[in-house]
């Protein structure tokens, strides 16, 4: 299936750290893709103008299609280890089947298995970088099915948004009174599934579907933002501007082939 897979063509580096005075107020793209762990404290990220809360034990996703800045949250300073990838093509990793951040796991088994590909990546022996290649694909690969035994009463939930986003009237009140839920219930189930609020997840779904068409169809700015559910261009433009950090019509010029 389409998104399921992924190709991974390098391992860049892989290092842990503690950043105290962690800070990135520029917004932007990173080189590689990324897998995260947090072993303390945490970061309020903006990834393509939705926010995302990261923590210890939660392990983040963080790919190189997607802009993104953040600020450190107080308390412990953020402490990770990071793996960073390339991947053939740049949007595999966005379109793979992993939600920004993953929540409730194992910590120590996680952490471990992590660890474990650093020290493998710290030998630097010719054949370091091939081991934890693929040591990097049973953790993706662990972290698809983990997410889906833990998520599996929250599909109904983002199959009904990504049912019903493109739909102008939709709203987060309505999902939650179709889903026989009450807001809180909605959101607290919502972020657990994906890593977002309801409000952030519609918004995110509506701005994918746009930057796809944006690419893929010649049809004007206004109809793609009626298309994907906004009821104003001009909203539109501005939300699209804050995730993919140029504005509709840049963007189908830098990156239309």
């Amino acid at each position: 299936m389409a998104g399921e897979s992924i190709t991974i063509t390098k391992i860049e580096t892989v290092y842990e750290s503690v950043q105290p005075w962690w800070d990135r107020p520029v917004y932007d793209y990173r080189p590689f893709q990324g897998l995260l762990i947090f072993k303390s404290g945490g970061i309020r990220y903006n990834m393509g103008g939705q926010e995302v809360l990261v923590e210890k034990g939660d392990i983040l996703k963080l790919t190189s299609t997607v802009p993104y800045n953040g600020v450190r949250l107080e308390g412990a300073p953020p402490g990770f280890i990071v793996i960073d990838f390339s991947t053939v093509e740049p949007d595999e990793y966005e379109k793979f089947p992993l939600q920004s951040v993953t929540k409730g796991l194992d910590f120590d088994k996680w952490y471990g298995d992590f660890s474990a590909l650093l020290r493998e990546w710290q030998k630097m022996t010719p054949e370091s970088e091939l081991i934890c290649r693929g040591m990097l694909y049973g953790l993706l690969g662990g972290l698809i099915s983990a997410s889906r035994a833990k998520g599996k009463n929250n599909d109904r939930l983002t199959h009904f948004f990504q049912e019903h986003f493109s739909d102008p009237a939709f709203t987060v009140e309505a999902a939650a009174k179709a889903l026989f839920l009450s807001p809180s219930q909605l959101q607290r189930r919502l972020r657990i599934a994906t890593g977002l609020s309801p409000n952030a997840y519609l918004q995110n779904l509506r701005l994918i579907s746009a930057r796809e068409m944006l690419l893929s169809t010649e049809d004007s700015i206004e109809r793609i933002a009626l298309s994907v559910g906004f009821k104003n261009q001009f909203y539109f433009s501005r939300c699209f501007k804050d995730f993919a950090g140029e504005s509709p019509l840049s963007y189908r010029k830098t990156h239309r082939i």
